[in-house]
């Protein structure tokens, strides 16, 4: 029974591998894989899958549909800043794969899509996420060393853009460093790539400093809404 059950897991994975090649000769918009909520390895495995097929049509384009509801939006929003924190730390061109918003009914749902030149776009229904809504501080992105399977980045143009959808709102940078001296040098850093970069305006970035106690040097983003009329410190 063991052999017959392996016999017919590899003639479903050859059935599989033959619909999608024939899929993609036709034209086509292609749909490699769809998840939910899924452990950051197992995704991002997809996406190096996706990105090894797209390197074989040099004018195709790789698209990440993210279909989310307003409960899953926090979800969604990490989905993207990694999909993008990978397709950096891969060197992978990023004119080659996009990643959409879309409206979503139940929960979170992510599609991996390779659309060859001249096809139709696979189906979906546009949105724009809402940036600037929450009313309390929350932490945009953070990282412990950038180390594991799923470094995201600091993607400060996101970042910049979140900051200058909150009217008032303040962008609070948390660093760890060994010494004072390697935070000033991140501090700068940060000014050069998000500040001076993005044209935040004066005093729009804080900075706090916490001593290193490992190995692991952390950084923490956070978007801290300015606080409205009646609302409790």
């Amino acid at each position: 029974m063991k052999i017959i059950k392996n016999t017919l897991n590899a003639f479903a994975l050859i059935a599989i591998f033959a619909f999608f090649v024939a899929a993609q000769n036709t034209g086509e918009a292609v749909l490699v894989t769809e998840f939910g909520r899924t452990p950051c390895g197992d995704m991002i495995a997809r996406q190096d899958y996706l990105f090894h097929e797209l390197s074989k049509d040099p004018k195709a384009i790789g698209y990440a549909i993210i279909f989310s509801d307003a409960d899953s939006l926090e979800n969604a929003r990490r989905v993207e800043l990694t999909l993008n924190g990978q397709t950096e730390f891969r060197k992978f061109d990023d004119s080659k794969f996009r990643v959409v918003h879309a409206v979503g009914q139940f929960g979170l749902n992510v599609q991996f899509w390779i659309v060859p030149e001249g096809a139709d776009l696979p189906p979906y229904e546009p949105v724009n996420w809402p940036l600037g809504t929450s009313r309390k501080p929350f932490i945009f992105n953070r990282s412990d060393g950038d180390v594991g399977p799923c470094p995201s980045g600091h993607q400060f143009k996101v970042y910049a853009d979140i900051l200058n959808s909150y009217p008032g709102s303040k962008g609070h940078v948390v660093l760890w460093t060994r010494t004072k001296r390697q935070f000033e040098k991140e501090k700068e850093r940060v000014e050069r790539d998000l500040v001076r970069k993005y044209s935040l305006g004066a005093g729009k970035i804080r900075y706090f400093y916490f001593r290193q106690r490992d190995n692991c040097p952390r950084w923490e983003y956070w978007v801290v809404p300015k606080r409205s009329k009646g609302q409790r410190k």
